[in-house]
């Protein structure tokens, strides 16, 4: 595992810890919200060279493009 698969991981551990400590969501909802965070970042990882607004207004339109997924 690279050093930057190393550092996404602990991210999404601690943002799944934090969810869980302070309840911020359903247990069952928890992995999906953990989900959508990990898409995120992979997802700004590969347009970094967009500020962060134009990479979120990307990233929510991405979904409504892939087959059996509504916007």
């Amino acid at each position: 595992m690279s050093g930057a698969d190393e550092k996404l991981q602990a991210v999404l551990e601690g943002y799944s810890n934090f969810l869980r400590e302070k309840k911020l969501a359903m247990p069952k909802h928890q992995p999906h919200l953990v989900r959508w965070v990990r898409e995120f970042l992979l997802f700004a990882r590969k347009h970094s060279d967009h500020p962060f607004e134009q990479t979120l207004d990307l990233f929510l339109t991405a979904p409504g493009q892939r087959a059996g997924v509504k916007p």
